[in-house]
């Protein structure tokens, strides 16, 4: 659906591409990544001699520097950047723009990294005392065009920040081990030595790396990173053109297993992997699958609802069963099931009854359960971001209270919406259905904002985001119907056999048409005072096809007498100053990312021709922004195009406290 997919999806380009855009990139250039696979490190040499065979002299040489290599070998991190690391006795997790640590020990969470505004941040990993990271740097007025990649130390003893080195790309994965750091990414793979004190010492060469390791017609898998499942687990899993394939840790006997398709589906371990199948119902069934003889699985679980694997440990293996709603507010819940190879999948759907960790999506908060750092187990605890108070918490509990038991929230907050010094969020649903009540036509979602206090300046506030909420849903209503009426039109006069019936037409009664409207909690307000604030409200509408259409409103308050102001109300320059302005500063940004249908001389033209006291803007920390919807300048890709003009070039009417 609806504002949610696209907006989830925006949220995900942020942090780096998708993994399904990822995926489909790599596949189509899956052989040019097995090519630049061989850019890698080169695994245990104890491993790649019971497969190379090399004469005594050389077995000798290479014993001897796997011996330096062990002797001299700095502790590197466990777990997933994605998820959570953890190395000596502390966890290291991502939420938004910030990296933070947290003391298993003593509870102390503290912030490592913060990633200011226009800069962004992919992966990360620990290694020697020292935090590795990539930061994204988009040069000055870019929204998405042209952006510097770069890699970094943090020492974690004396908090000093170091510029590595300059990429070509944003890595998906970092991993570092045995003094070499490995970034990879699409169209990018980089083996770096470490010196001494974690600095990058130089490149390897192909001939170094256990990639050179890789069966011949396979390539290393999408997620992860081949020289930690290597060391980690001591075998090699990797995938050809058309399943998921075993190899020795050296690369020798390749074995396929031909019912795992999907290698995104799959979690690691050291004895065995898990995956998840389909069964001919829609059914998702687990198994465990052994690393000695993969042809041998075992059923552990199974079920109609959307899951995935998160994490294994000492014999559990932890599931994500994710109920997202499209349109509305959902539900996400961690549980636990016996993943041995004596466990009972009859068993585990009992125990599967009882969640860990229940985080139920609330109005105003429906894009802020972020799926970096959200579960985490280790020893006898286990961690899990909550919600509360319009707050992102990371929560935390003993598995001895696996079926219940009190949530520990630590501070400090992870994020806190503003939305809590306004107001709170409600949310209104409803089944659209036809006209006759016989079919359901699909659905609307649609939240507004409700400011706390009294008097008329809140009451005119309130009355005006109500009038917005109900004119989605009356619009939703009408919608809905049109579209069921223009359906039936054209099934009517298509004149075909009942073989003939295409398949969207056999699919008429299902829903297709939904639209919501979220105030969200991380980016519901962009400026706010004791005098002033914005708000912003996002929609998105589906009638079918690729994608919906997602619309967005913005609201620029005087708290004082609750009236709503239009653009001539928050400056005074003359309409053809600011025409100048934005006209120029679109131009700028065009210039620098090309994303825009017409060149940067004729849009210019356009956006100057078109701005007017009328035009759509916002007011932010820095400036008045101007802003265009998916189609209008740019390509759907593009967003919502915008440029900020600062306060200090503007004649203001209000004087803003920022």
């Amino acid at each position: 659906m609806a504002q949610k997919e696209w907006k989830r999806e925006e949220m995900k380009q942020n942090q780096g591409r998708t993994e399904q855009n990822q995926r489909k990139k790599v596949q189509k250039k899956t052989g040019y990544r097995a090519v630049l696979a061989a850019s890698m490190f080169l695994i245990a040499a104890s491993a790649a001699l019971s497969a190379c065979q090399k004469s005594p002299a050389a077995e000798t040489t290479a014993q001897t520097q796997a011996a330096e290599e062990t002797e001299g070998a700095v502790s590197t991190a466990l777990g997933a950047a994605d998820r959570v690391l953890e190395e000596n006795g502390m966890l290291y997790l991502k939420y938004r723009t910030e990296i933070r640590s947290l003391s298993k020990e003593t509870g102390e969470m503290k912030t490592l990294c913060q990633f200011d505004t226009g800069d962004e941040n992919s992966t990360f990993w620990v290694y020697g005392g020292g935090l590795y990271f990539d930061r994204i740097q988009a040069e000055s007025g870019s929204t998405q065009g042209t952006e510097l990649y770069g890699l970094y130390r943090l020492d974690l003893e004396s908090g000093v920040e170091e510029h590595l080195a300059d990429l070509t790309d944003q890595p998906s994965v970092l991993y570092a081990s045995k003094n070499r750091l490995y970034v990879k990414g699409y169209n990018m793979n980089v083996i770096y030595t470490l010196d001494e004190n974690g600095k990058t010492a130089g490149e390897l060469s192909p001939s170094d790396t256990i990639y050179g390791e890789i069966p011949a017609g396979c390539s290393e898998l999408f997620n992860g990173i081949l020289p930690y499942y290597t060391e980690q687990f001591g075998y090699m899993p990797v995938q050809n053109e058309t399943c998921l394939v075993i190899a020795d840790v050296d690369g020798s006997h390749p074995r396929e297993i031909s019912d795992i398709t999907n290698t995104s589906s799959v979690l690691f371990a050291k004895d065995a992997f898990f995956a998840l199948l389909r069964d001919g119902n829609g059914n998702t069934q687990c198994y465990r699958y052994e690393v000695s003889d993969p042809e041998k699985r075992t059923l552990l679980y199974e079920t109609a609802e959307n899951i995935s694997l998160v994490q294994y440990q000492d014999g559990y293996l932890y599931l994500m069963e994710n109920q997202a709603s499209q349109i509305s507010t959902g539900k996400y819940s961690f549980k636990r099931i016996a993943a041995d190879a004596k466990a009972d999948a009859a068993a585990n759907a009992a125990e599967a009854q009882n969640a860990l960790f229940t985080v139920e999506e609330e109005p105003g908060m429906t894009n802020d359960f972020s799926m970096y750092g959200n579960f985490y187990v280790t020893g006898n605890q286990a961690y899990c971001q909550q919600f509360k108070d319009y707050g992102v918490y990371l929560g935390e509990k003993t598995l001895d209270d696996a079926a219940g038991g009190e949530v520990t929230l630590l501070e400090p907050v992870l994020f806190q919406s503003p939305i809590r010094e306004l107001g709170h969020v409600e949310a209104q649903s409803e089944t659209l259905k036809s006209a006759d009540g016989s079919r359901e036509l699909g659905s609307v979602y649609a939240e507004r904002l409700l400011f706390d206090g009294e008097g008329d300046a809140v009451e005119a506030m309130n009355q005006t985001m109500q009038e917005l909420q109900a004119s989605v849903l009356s619009a939703a209503r009408t919608d809905s119907m049109n579209l069921d009426t223009e359906m039936s039109i054209d099934t009517a006069e298509t004149d075909r056999s009942e073989e003939e019936v295409l398949p969207q037409e056999a699919d008429a009664a299902q829903p297709i048409y939904s639209m919501a409207l979220t105030i969200d909690g991380d980016d519901a307000i962009t400026y706010l005072d004791d005098h002033y604030v914005c708000v912003r409200a996002d929609g998105y509408e589906y009638t079918g096809g690729a994608h919906g259409t997602p619309f967005r409103q913005y609201f620029v308050f005087d708290r004082e007498t609750g009236a709503r102001l239009s653009l001539s109300d928050v400056v005074e320059n003359p309409v053809e100053e600011l025409q100048a302005k934005v006209g120029a500063a679109f131009r700028e940004l065009a210039e620098k990312t090309n994303f825009a249908f017409e060149s940067p001389e004729d849009l210019e033209h356009t956006v100057a021709d078109g701005i007017s006291y009328e035009s759509p803007f916002y007011l932010s920390e820095t400036g008045v922004v101007f802003y265009y919807a998916p189609y209008e300048i740019a390509s759907y890709a593009e967003g919502f195009p915008e440029v900020t003009i600062p306060y200090s070039e503007l004649e203001m009417r209000i004087a803003l406290s920022k």
